[in-house]
């Protein structure tokens, strides 16, 4: 079964399903509507069987009108067709057209992202090279040589080189290339703990006075005090998810959709939160859907205009916006619930927010200090017990057992 499928731009692919459920999806490219269902047809007809042909064959020299040039490669790369002579192995600009190409499950940040893994990888190796000639040696060099040349931090240098292992682990996948090249790459850290930074809720307190408009007020405050993504899920909100009976609101997350959650979550109207849905609803138009009304702008146009406030103001913004804005949140939160509830807000799991979000504050440091984050109703200290007691510990009678811990008390006692 051959299905077709075209995003906003134009842009057709073709999935195969086979027998086993299994899919393969082929770029097709920007096509008409009749063009692609031509290419359909033909696929159908000639490798519907899931067998593989010859190159040699009519059937499959003659493509349909309008089909591109670059669908026979691919067919040749899934093993569909069979080549003339030998197999054909795909350059890295191919490979990597064809990968980010047939890629339409990520979302379009993550397709951003690739195209810069994309053009680092371009202009470290070129585009004519065969993938089947990148050897660990080069994987090494190139995540040297983006940390030297490109002066791109441990953090950023790791990510685009876990972006090439995807890219290459699919090759392998389609058994183009007998190793990933970059599956034995040691890497650093792919965070940066220099970067975190708590917005305290004073600082908070200072940007919401110096934004101009109370719709800017509410976007921060649904970053700071809701620790919702910008924009991505603070323009998405709707009036008819606020559930005033009931303090709560619905957020839906383009990232998360792919998860069991189907990327919806509910989160409490916080007390901080409040006064700002009351006065965005007092402004509201009557027949509004949406409650932000500054929709399709970047996360970085968001992040640009409140840092341009803040240096009118004399403030200093802190790196990674609106990302340490949730991380914040998700710390304060974790102090005063369970961490799995504070996930369920934020909207990410424990491995995630103990990776990224969690952060070690000024405020837990005096407490710890003066004293207040010890539970004075602790139990003393148990006596030690030598190792090699310890290690028959379980098999010894009670009245043994009794003895040791006096003894070992008591020399506790003495040393002290």
């Amino acid at each position: 079964m051959i299905a077709l499928s075209a995003n906003e731009e134009g842009v057709f692919e073709a999935q195969l399903t086979w027998p086993d459920g299994s899919k393969t999806c082929i770029p097709l490219g920007r096509l008409s509507a009749q063009q692609a269902d031509n290419i359909r047809s033909y696929l159908e007809r000639t490798i519907g069987s899931g067998e593989i042909l010859s190159t040699s064959s009519t059937a499959t020299t003659t493509w349909p009108a309008g089909a591109p040039d670059g669908v026979s490669k691919h067919l040749e790369w899934l093993s569909l067709v069979e080549a003339a002579n030998t197999r054909v192995i795909p350059t890295l600009a191919e490979w990597l057209q064809y990968y980010i190409d047939g890629r339409s499950d990520v979302r379009p940040t993550t397709r951003v992202l690739y195209r810069k893994t994309e053009r680092h990888l371009l202009r470290f190796f070129g585009k004519d090279l065969r993938i089947d000639r990148i050897t660990p040696a080069d994987a090494r060099d190139f995540h040297s040589w983006m940390k030297t040349t490109r002066g791109l931090s441990d953090a950023t240098a790791c990510l685009h080189c876990n972006k090439v292992k995807h890219f290459l682990k699919a090759a392998v996948t389609k058994r183009l290339i007998p190793r990933n090249p970059f599956a034995g790459l040691r890497l650093g850290r792919d965070t940066n703990p220099g970067r975190r930074y708590f917005v305290t809720r004073e600082e908070a307190e200072t940007v919401l006075r110096i934004l101009p408009t109370a719709e800017w007020r509410f976007i921060f405050a649904l970053c700071r005090y809701g620790g919702l993504r910008c924009p991505s899920e603070v323009t998405r909100l709707r009036w008819e998810d606020v559930d005033w009976n009931r303090n709560r609101f619905t957020v839906r997350s383009p990232k998360t959709k792919r998860y069991n959650s189907g990327g919806v979550r509910q989160v409490p109207i916080f007390p901080e939160l409040l006064p700002h849905f009351q006065a965005a609803y007092r402004q509201a138009k009557k027949d509004a859907v949406y409650i932000i009304t500054h929709p399709g702008r970047s996360d970085a146009r968001f992040a640009m205009y409140i840092r341009y406030r803040l240096s009118r103001a004399g403030i200093k913004p802190w790196p990674k916006f609106f990302q340490n804005l949730r991380s914040t949140r998700e710390t304060e939160l974790a102090e005063v619930f369970p961490l799995h509830v504070a996930c369920a807000w934020i909207g990410n799991t424990k491995r995630i927010a103990a990776k990224h979000y969690l952060q070690v504050t000024e405020t837990q440091y005096e407490r710890a200090a003066a004293g207040t984050a010890v539970n004075p109703s602790a139990p003393d200290p148990q006596p030690v017990i030598p190792d090699n007691i310890a290690e028959r510990w379980p098999h010894l009678p009670k009245d043994v057992k009794e003895a040791i811990l006096t003894l070992a008390s008591a020399a506790s006692h003495v040393n002290e």
